[in-house]
């Protein structure tokens, strides 16, 4: 019973600590994690794929695609076409979970009570606060543009979601964007 005290002891405090940035620090993480939503605002695709260091995935050139064929409008609320963040915390110090789904948001169908998206792609990287430098990186970037791949992702966020972004609510005052909607073709 005594060992069992000591590693629930130890494994909060642990959790405790992992996140301890400052509301300053918070702010840097999300001013360069806006450059990228400013990114793909203005379609610079390349510019998302040098700062995340993505050009090497095979599914770039399909990300690439929704700016350069489909010349989709990101953040246009007469479109209904959204990129928003959404931040997750993580277990490591000083880092988080950073999504970024594009999505237009359609009509309800009959008979369902919420709205349900096309997804273009889900943007997925952590973000990384050096305290050190004072700096802020992205890595383990991955661009999820396969149906099948963006149902798995949707599935397995949607239950948690208001808990867990309401965590970084609760550390920085981030009020996230709304839960991601159901894809178009989730049955």
């Amino acid at each position: 019973m005594r060992y069992l005290s000591l590693l629930l002891i130890v494994l909060l405090g642990f959790q405790a600590n992992c996140q301890n940035l400052s509301k300053e620090e918070w702010y840097d993480v999300y001013i360069q994690s806006g450059k990228i939503l400013q990114f793909i605002t203005n379609a610079e695709v390349d510019k998302i794929g040098e700062r995340l260091d993505l050009k090497d995935q095979d599914n770039f050139e399909e990300f690439k695609k929704v700016f350069t064929e489909k010349k989709v409008p990101f953040n246009s609320t007469s479109e209904n076409v959204y990129a928003h963040p959404h931040f997750y915390l993580t277990s490591l110090e000083n880092e988080f979970e950073l999504i970024i789904p594009g999505v237009k948001v359609l009509e309800k169908r009959d008979g369902e009570d919420y709205e349900r998206s096309q997804y273009y792609f889900v943007l997925k990287t952590n973000v990384i606060y050096d305290r050190i430098k004072k700096e802020v990186y992205f890595k383990n970037a991955d661009i999820l543009t396969d149906e099948i791949e963006i149902h798995n992702w949707w599935l397995g966020q949607w239950e948690g979601y208001m808990d867990e972004v309401r965590k970084v609510y609760k550390l920085y005052d981030f009020t996230p964007p709304p839960p991601p909607s159901p894809p178009k073709n989730l049955q």
